[in-house]
């Protein structure tokens, strides 16, 4: 890399892991500097010292940016505070550091570790020129998840979604002396004679006449259930009706309301189903006793040969609703057998209520209840090792509380861990792991930021593990499933999840969590996430689509 400048285009595996030795690209000696900015290092692994003209970082250099891996920040120093010029010496793996010189300088550059071209997980290297560079081509096919652009003008790092078009085009470009930095999930190492395999979604059930359909889930023999919005839960098995047919293993349209949000909202077999047939359905519908007051209803209904009957119905928790709105929407077993159930804040907007952080009630969060023995004497109890037991004014049956409208959960069957999505109210849409106890903040905090009042704190609460604004016509989150086991090695092991209003499907890793990575850009109305009983991950639009990821 020696010359008049640094005009050549890298892929720079920024992890340790990335290294290989196909495609690989060394650099040492003297770089040329320009008066500008300037990347100077990004080893892969070990650690450069930086030598500017035998006088370490000081001398001709003005100012500095070193990007943390580990922080996920730029660190930045100027002249006039030596003492941050003082605790730059160097730049580690992962990390990489742009310098401002006042005039042209030689770089005494040591040897850089041999890196592979290729993009490893972490942040990425793009480019850094001399003489610009068209970037949005190149970031489009690599599937970059995040972006962090120096803007030379701005003298300031802008960091983007490539999913907003209007960010990627004001980046188009990269200027002179600039950079690109992009996150990247998962490894994709591609050699002379290989391509990486295409995540793709694949249509099922296209002839079945799915009517507004909410949830999937695992059956017996492989068969799966899809539950439609208006009180039907039909069965099929794809390996052989994949294009129709099915049957019916439970119809009790007549007893659902539909107004607003409502409707059949979730369906979960028993732990036990094999031996009891018991199956679990939360749906709106009108109280008997007054036509006018809607309520949320938990009930259990008896499979006997593939088929519940209506007759078979035990009700097991009824929660009046004050509004038609933030119904939540899950029932979920744990993996010790326990119930979960989701509701929200009770509706209209901005919590009127103050349900949210009110325990109370029930509204505004995730219950825990034991129906192993429920009865009509006594349809559930409340397992004593809940958070609240025994607490006064508290009803024990809350798990965690503060959500505004859960709308989707689900166990990671590996860890155990419950992730939930809750839909925000003006600006940010939440993704939760729920832990026992958990206040999670509505409606003192919209995501991170206050929401009832200019200031707050957020103290006692939990912050979401991820969360997305609502520009781009994202507008309401549907939590997802963790991918363990599905066949998909671009997925395993992470969780996907989804935004109902701009059909956008991102994944995040389970246990590292990182950047979002954005999966698809699609037309859906992304009601839910269901997996099989293999392992295989699907997709249920509120249009009558379901689609299944595969490579």
């Amino acid at each position: 890399m020696r010359g008049a400048g640094l005009s050549l285009l890298l892929l720079v595996g920024m992890l340790s892991g990335a290294l290989g030795d196909e495609g690989s690209l060394r650099a040492q000696g003297p770089v040329d500097l320009l008066p500008r900015w300037n990347l100077v290092a990004a080893p892969a692994d070990g650690t450069v010292e930086l030598v500017l003209a035998g006088e370490g970082l000081g001398g001709a250099v003005v100012s500095a940016h070193r990007w943390d891996a580990g922080a996920e920040a730029f660190e930045s120093w100027r002249r006039a505070a030596p003492s941050a010029a003082n605790s730059l010496p160097s730049v580690g793996a992962g990390e990489g550091l742009w310098v401002e010189v006042e005039a042209p300088v030689v770089l005494a550059l040591p040897p850089l570790a041999e890196v592979r071209v290729g993009v490893g997980e972490g942040w990425v290297l793009i480019g850094w020129t001399q003489a610009g560079m068209e970037a949005s081509a190149a970031l489009a096919t690599l599937g970059a998840e995040r972006i962090i652009g120096w803007d030379a003008a701005a003298q300031a790092f802008a960091s983007f979604d490539p999913a907003t078009p209007a960010a990627l085009r004001s980046l188009s470009v990269v200027d002179r002396g600039a950079a690109v930095w992009a996150f990247f999930g998962p490894a994709v190492v591609v050699g002379p004679d290989e391509e990486p395999k295409a995540l793709h979604l694949v249509a099922v059930l296209e002839e079945a006449g799915l009517d507004a359909p909410i949830e999937l889930g695992a059956y017996a023999d492989g068969r799966v259930f899809v539950a439609e919005l208006g009180g039907l839960v039909r069965l099929f098995d794809l390996a052989m009706d994949d294009g129709g047919g099915g049957s019916t293993l439970l119809d009790f349209r007549g007893r659902v309301s539909l107004d607003n949000e409502q409707g059949l909202l979730s369906v979960a077999l028993g732990p036990d189903f094999a031996e009891t047939g018991y199956l679990f359905v939360y749906y709106t519908t009108t109280d008997p006793s007054d036509d006018e007051e809607m309520v949320s209803r938990l009930s259990r209904f008896t499979v006997v040969g593939d088929r519940a009957s209506v007759g078979s119905e035990l009700i097991v928790l009824e929660v009046s609703q004050p509004f038609g709105n933030h119904n939540g929407g899950a029932v979920r077993f744990g993996p010790e057998g326990m119930l979960y159930l989701g509701l929200g804040d009770g509706g209209a907007g901005g919590d009127p209520g103050g349900n949210g952080q009110d325990r109370s009630t029930l509204l505004g969060s995730i219950l825990r209840i034991d129906v192993s023995e429920a009865s009509v004497a006594r349809p559930y109890r409340v397992p004593p090792d809940n958070p609240f037991v025994g607490a006064a004014e508290v009803r024990e049956e809350i798990f965690a509380y503060g959500l505004r409208n859960p709308w989707r959960m689900a166990f990671d069957p590996s860890s155990g861990v419950l992730w939930a999505g809750d839909v925000g109210q003006e600006a940010v849409e939440e993704i939760n792991r729920i832990v026992a106890g958990g206040n999670y903040g509505w409606n003192r905090l919209e995501g991170e930021d206050c929401f009832a009042s200019e200031s707050c704190s957020t103290a006692g609460t939990i912050l979401p593990v991820g969360s997305y604004g609502h520009g781009g016509g994202n507008c309401s989150v549907t939590g997802g499933v963790v991918s363990r086991g599905s066949g998909v090695a671009s997925l395993q092991d992470r969780y996907v999840y989804a935004d109902f209003c701009s059909g956008r499907i991102w994944s995040v890793e389970a246990e590292t969590l990182g950047v979002a990575r954005l999966e698809f850009e699609t037309d859906l109305s992304i009601a839910s996430f269901g997996v099989d009983g293999a392992g295989a991950v699907y997709v249920v639009s509120l249009d009558g689509r379901v689609l299944r990821f595969e490579e």
